[in-house]
C-alpha cells in the first residue's frame, strides 16, 4: 500500500487529525500512529532499528516547529543522545 493511502487510512478515514501545529509539543496517538506506518523503522542514516524509536520534531518545537506529521521523523533514543552530545562538544 504507497504510504499516501496508509495516511489517509490512519488519519482522515477514521476523522483523527495528523496536525496539532503548534498546540503541543507531545504527538498525539493518531499522529504517533501514522509516523508508525510511515517511517517503520529509525530514519537516521545506516540504521535500520524497529523498536525503541521515538517520533522527533524536525525543526524542534522550541525553534517554532509544528506537531504535524511532515515535521516529525522516527529515531532510536540512543542516536537522538549521541547526535545531542556530538552537537554539543563542536
Amino acid at each position: 500500500m504507497p504510504r499516501v493511502l496508509t495516511w489517509l487510512v490512519w488519519g482522515f478515514v477514521e476523522g483523527e487529525v495528523l496536525n496539532v501545529g503548534r498546540k503541543t509539543r507531545v504527538i498525539p496517538t493518531a499522529i504517533r500512529r501514522a509516523l508508525r506506518a510511515r517511517d517503520r523503522s529509525c530514519q537516521y542514516p545506516g540504521c535500520s532499528q524497529s523498536r525503541y524509536v521515538d517520533g522527533h520534531h524536525i525543526v524542534h518545537w522550541a525553534d517554532g516547529g509544528e506537531t504535524k506529521l511532515n515535521n516529525l521523523v522516527l529515531i532510536v533514543g540512543d542516536i537522538t543522545d549521541w547526535c545531542t552530545s556530538s552537537v554539543i562538544k563542536s
